[in-house]
């Protein structure tokens, strides 16, 4: 009897071993990474309550010096895991590899870190997600959006809706890693255009740099009715 091509697929992974993004060791079914990589993920303990910067614990217990004095557009940023090795391989792999289902892996520490602050009374579950949008000419180029592939698992782990057609990039801008941090601001400013949107809504994105892009569209989330907005990332910089 001939298998379907789905039949086929289902017997292929029942028997063939799931296998690590990082060390290509067995990993849980379902799990992109094994128990071991994913414990050693570099964790961020101690951070800046309103843009998730990474703060020595002497410092825990307020701002940071940028948003004491120049608090950003949003509320409250989120971001479980530092922008070190091997966390850049896994968002540079999702990124620029083509590697679309490490969104899960990603999705997975950010709903672990909001559950966590959820249950101690530190943070109000939004109204929505909206993941920061690609120009349609990047999107074509890369095929998917890697931040909307984030914020679906999300969204499908904490039952909060994603609603990725609130906003669009209307400027097709240079690509914020090649640029200083001045720059990376002007190259944003004004670059998202939001239609009605939630009170609450979550931004969410793979990681935050210098902030630049997310606040642009937290502005653009501000003027079309958002009253709080949050910001889930999976990593900081």
């Amino acid at each position: 009897m001939a298998f379907s091509h789905s039949r086929q697929g289902a017997v292929a992974n029942a028997l063939l071993p799931w296998r690590c993004a990082l060390c290509a060791g067995p990993a849980p079914a379902g799990r992109e990474l094994c128990e071991g990589c994913e414990a050693d993920l570099p964790r961020v303990a101690q951070s800046c309550p309103r843009c998730a910067l990474a703060l020595d614990a002497t410092d825990a217990s307020g701002l940071c010096r940028r948003c004491a004095a120049q608090p950003p557009k949003f509320h409250r940023a989120l971001a479980p895991l530092a922008y070190d090795y091997p966390v850049d391989r896994l968002l540079l792999g999702l990124k620029f590899g083509g590697r679309a289902h490490l969104a899960r892996a990603l999705a997975g520490q950010i709903a672990a870190r909001v559950r966590e602050e959820a249950e101690r009374g530190l943070l109000d579950m939004p109204d929505a997600l909206v993941p920061v949008p690609l120009h349609p000419k990047r999107l074509a180029e890369r095929g998917f959006n890697q931040a909307e592939e984030i914020a679906r698992f999300v969204g499908r782990d904490l039952g909060v809706p994603v609603q990725p057609e609130i906003c669009r990039r209307t400027r097709h801008t240079k690509m914020q890693s090649r640029l200083s941090d001045e720059e990376r601001r002007a190259n944003v400013a004004g670059a998202f255009l939001c239609s009605k949107a939630p009170k609450r809504p979550a931004i969410v994105d793979d990681v935050v740099t210098t902030g630049a892009t997310v606040d642009a569209m937290a502005a653009a989330l501000s003027a079309a009715g958002a009253e709080r907005l949050h910001v889930w990332a999976a990593a900081r910089a």
